[in-house]
């Protein structure tokens, strides 16, 4: 099953960190990962912080498939944000955006965090633990 990684379990798994490294590993070994263009966006700004990881994270980019932030997604993001508000349930834009990706394909998010995601109606949720 396909699955999109959230910035915080590549993050986890850049720096060994159980369980994002484990469960990262198996999605890399299934082929079964994707990142959302907003994940890149994060990554390579948390690059200037940390030029250490820099071609680890290239070496991702390169290798797994990136799902754009597309007019689809946009649409289904803006949705969700205004429900959310509504709600007092908001998750941040960045967030809202990535949700709103995996919305537009009817794909699972793999994430540290689930509490937070959770608030999203209709998102299918996974800690690294559950999806290994």
């Amino acid at each position: 099953m396909a699955v999109v990684v959230d910035t915080c379990v590549v993050i986890g798994f850049l720096r060994g960190a159980e369980p994002a490294k484990g469960c990262f590993t198996k999605i890399l070994q299934d082929g079964e990962g994707l990142l959302t263009a907003v994940t890149v966006f994060e990554l390579l700004v948390g690059l200037e912080r940390n030029s250490k990881r820099r071609k680890a994270v290239a070496r991702l980019i390169d290798f797994l498939k990136i799902l754009p932030f597309n007019k689809e997604a946009a649409g289904i993001a803006a949705d969700l944000e205004k429900e959310l508000r509504q709600k007092g349930a908001v998750i941040g834009t960045r967030d809202v955006f990535i949700a709103g990706i995996c919305l537009t394909h009817k794909l699972p998010l793999v994430t540290d965090n689930v509490r937070h995601f959770a608030r999203v109606p209709g998102l299918k949720v996974l800690s690294p633990s559950s999806a290994m």
